[in-house]
C-alpha cells in the first residue's frame, strides 16, 4: 500500500532491509515495467495497476556486506556504496564518544558548523546582489548615489560576515583540539570495529553490525564517566568532612582565617566571556581528557574482547585477541617493550627463506631454511645459525622440548625471554607448530589486560557468564547462543529469569520452534514487546526460513522502542520552549 501511494503521489519509498531477492511486488517497478493507456502510464503491482507518476523515486537498502543481486536488478539500479570506511567511522565514534564524555562541547562545534553554513550562505547571498546591481547599473557609477550607498553597504556587510566566519573558524580550531584528546578511543573502536568483520572469514557466523559494535563501545565510555562521577563524589563528601572538622578547630580556637577562594574553570557549557577564559575552558577540557582517556581506552578494549570472545568459539578467542595485539603493535600504540617492530611483523607474516641444507640432522631443512633466511633478514639474529651448529646438544634440548615457548634458549639467546615478540620469530622458524601459543604468550605480554583476556571467564560457571551477558543486553540486544553438541542452557536461562522474577508461563516464555511453532512464537514475541516479558526461543536452527521473520519482527520492536524514548524528549522539548 505505500509503494503503490508513492508511485501514484509522485514520492521517494525506501525500501530498508533487502536480501538477494527483490520480491514479486518491487520487481515490476525496478524493471519499469508501464503500461500506457490513452496519456497515461500505469504501473502493474501484484493483481492491481496503479497510476504511475513520472517523480516516483525508488530506494532499496540491504543490510548484505556482500550481496549478489541479479542482473538485471544491477541494470536497472544505480549502485551505491555506502559502506563505512576506517576513516569515515573514525570520525563518527570520536563524534559521539565527546557528545557522551564533553556534550557542551560537541554541541558547540554543532552550532558553529551551523553558523559558518548560515556565513557561506550569506556571503552568496550578498555576492549575488552585487552582481545584480552591478548588471542593471547606468553607465556612469560614481553618479548613482544610492547604488553607490547600497555598494558600500553590501561591502560592509561582507567585511563583517567574514570577520565572523573567520571568528568562528578560529573557535572551531581550538574545540577541535580539545576533541582530538579522544582521538585514540576513536581510532581504536574503528580499529577493533573492522577486526571484527573479518572473523566473518573463520565462521560465517561470525556477524556483527556496526548498531551493535557502537552500543557495546559506548557503554564502556559511560562505565568510565559513570565511576569517575562516583569518585569525585566520594571525594567530595571527604572533603566537606575534612571542612567541616577544619572549621570546628578553628572555632574553638578562636581564630578567624578567610576562606579561600574557589577558583576552577567555568562550567562545560557555561558562557565564555574573552578569548582567556575561553582558552582556560579549553585547557581544563584537555586535562579531563589527558587523565580520562587511559581509562577509557583499557575499559573499551575490555568491552569488545568480552562482547566478540563470548560468541566465539574457545579455539578462535586466541586468534581475535592476536587480531587486538597485532592490529594494536601495527599502529604503534602497544608492542615496543616485548620487541615489536615493522620490519620483524613483516618477516613473521611472509617469512623469507635462505639456504635450505641443514648442517645438523635434528633440524629439517625447512625450518633451517626460514632460520637462515630470518638471519639474513634480521640483524639481531645473524649469529644464531653458527650459535646452534657451535652448540649443538644445548639447542636440540630447547627444540625438542614440549613447549619451547615456555623454555629459555641457551646462551645469551635466553635474554629473548625478555623481549617475546623476537623469540616468536625464533620460533616461528624452529618450531612453527608452537608459534600460535608463542603469539598468544607476546600478546598477553604487549596488552595491558592480556592476562585477563586469556582467562576470560575460565572462573565463571554458565549462569555466571549469563548473568554478566545480561547486564550488556537490552530490550533491543537480544541474547543469541551458540551451543555445542549435547550443550543445553534453558536450566540457567530458567536460573536468571526466576532471579529477575520472572514467572514460567505468565511473564516468562521458553519456546521449543519445530513445525507450527512459528505463529504461536509469533504472537507470544508480539505480547512479550508490549508487556515486558521474556521470551527464549530453543531450535531457531530448525526454522532456518522464518529466522527472516524474526529479525524484521526485532527490527520492528526496535524501530517502536527508539520511537517510544523519543517522544518524551520531544513533548519534554515543547513544554520548555513554551514556559
Amino acid at each position: 500500500a505505500a509503494l503503490a501511494a508513492a508511485v501514484q503521489n509522485g514520492a521517494t519509498a525506501i525500501v530498508e532491509g533487502l536480501g538477494e531477492a527483490l520480491g514479486a511486488e518491487l520487481e515490476p517497478a525496478v524493471r519499469r515495467e508501464l503500461v500506457r493507456k490513452g496519456r497515461k502510464l500505469f504501473l502493474t503491482l501484484g493483481d492491481e495497476q496503479v497510476e504511475y507518476d513520472p517523480q516516483f523515486r525508488l530506494v532499496l537498502q540491504t543490510k548484505l556486506a556482500n550481496p549478489k543481486f541479479p542482473p538485471e536488478v544491477a541494470a536497472g539500479t544505480a549502485l551505491l556504496n555506502f559502506t563505512v570506511t576506517r576513516a569515515g567511522l573514525e570520525d563518527q565514534l570520536l563524534a559521539r564518544v565527546v557528545t557522551v564524555v564533553q556534550p557542551a562541547l560537541e554541541a558547540q562545534r554543532a552550532a558553529l558548523r551551523r553558523a559558518q553554513d548560515g556565513y557561506r550562505v550569506e556571503l552568496a547571498a550578498l555576492e549575488a546582489q552585487l552582481l545584480a546591481q552591478l548588471a542593471d547599473a547606468p553607465d556612469d557609477l560614481l553618479a548613482d548615489e544610492a547604488l553607490v550607498g547600497s555598494l558600500e553597504a553590501a561591502k560592509a556587510k561582507a567585511g563583517e560576515v567574514k570577520a565572523a566566519a573567520a571568528e568562528g573558524a578560529r573557535a572551531e580550531e581550538g574545540i577541535d583540539r580539545a576533541r582530538d584528546v579522544y582521538r585514540p578511543v576513536a581510532a581504536e573502536g574503528a580499529l577493533f570495529y573492522f577486526l571484527t568483520l573479518q572473523l566473518c572469514s573463520v565462521s560465517h557466523m561470525y556477524q556483527y553490525s556496526l548498531g551493535a559494535f557502537t552500543g557495546f563501545f559506548l557503554g564502556a565510555v559511560r562505565r568510565v564517566l559513570a565511576a569517575d562521577a562516583r569518585a569525585r563524589a566520594s571525594r567530595s563528601r571527604e572533603g566537606s568532612s575534612s571542612r567541616r572538622a577544619s572549621s570546628k578547630v578553628r572555632r574553638a580556637s578562636a581564630v578567624l582565617l578567610p576562606e579561600p577562594e574557589q577558583r576552577g574553570p567555568p562550567p562545560p557549557g557555561g558562557p565564555v566571556v574573552g578569548d582567556g577564559e575561553a582558552a582556560a575552558r579549553a585547557l581544563a577540557i584537555i586535562a579531563d581528557g589527558e587523565k580520562q582517556v587511559p581509562l577509557l581506552l583499557a575499559e573499551a578494549r575490555r568491552a569488545v574482547f568480552r562482547w566478540v570472545a563470548r560468541g566465539l568459539l574457545q579455539r578462535h578467542r586466541l586468534l581475535f585477541l592476536c587480531q587486538m595485539g597485532l592490529g594494536l603493535m601495527a599502529k604503534g600504540i602497544i608492542g615496543k617493550d616485548i620487541g615489536f617492530d615493522l620490519e620483524a611483523y613483516k618477516w613473521l607474516l611472509q617469512p623469507s627463506r635462505g639456504e635450505s641444507s641443514s648442517p645438523v640432522d635434528w633440524i629439517p631443512s625447512n625450518q633451517w631454511s626460514l632460520l637462515t633466511g630470518l638471519a639474513a633478514s634480521i640483524p639481531q639474529f645473524q649469529k644464531l645459525p653458527m650459535d646452534i651448529i657451535e652448540n649443538e646438544s644445548r639447542f636440540k634440548e630447547w627444540f625438542e622440548s614440549a613447549a619451547p615457548e615456555r623454555e629459555r634458549l641457551p646462551l645469551d639467546w635466553r635474554e629473548l625471554d625478555k623481549r617475546p615478540f623476537r623469540k616468536l620469530l625464533a620460533l616461528r622458524a624452529l618450531r612453527p607448530d608452537r608459534a600460535g601459543p608463542a603469539l598468544g604468550r607476546a600478546v598477553a605480554a604487549a596488552l595491558p589486560q592480556g592476562q585477563e583476556f586469556m582467562e576470560l571467564d575460565s572462573q565463571l560457571n554458565s549462569l555466571q557468564v549469563l548473568e554478566s551477558s545480561f547486564e550488556t543486553s537490552s530490550p533491543t540486544v537480544p541474547i543469541y547462543f551458540i551451543l555445542s553438541p549435547g550443550a543445553n542452557i534453558v536450566s540457567s536461562v530458567d536460573q536468571l529469569a526466576a532471579s529477575r522474577g520472572m514467572v514460567k508461563g505468565k511473564t516468562y516464555f521458553s519456546i521449543s520452534l519445530g513445525q507450527g511453532q512459528d505463529i504461536y512464537a509469533e504472537r507470544v514475541l508480539e505480547d512479550a514487546h508490549r508487556q515486558g516479558h521474556w521470551v527464549h526461543l530453543n531450535n531457531v536452527h530448525l526454522m532456518p526460513r522464518w529466522l527472516r521473520t524474526l529479525e524484521q519482527k526485532l527490527d520492528e520492536f526496535a524501530a517502536a522502542a527508539e520511537a517510544a524514548a523519543a517522544a518524551p524528549a520531544a513533548e519534554g522539548g515543547e513544554g520548555g520552549s513554551g514556559g
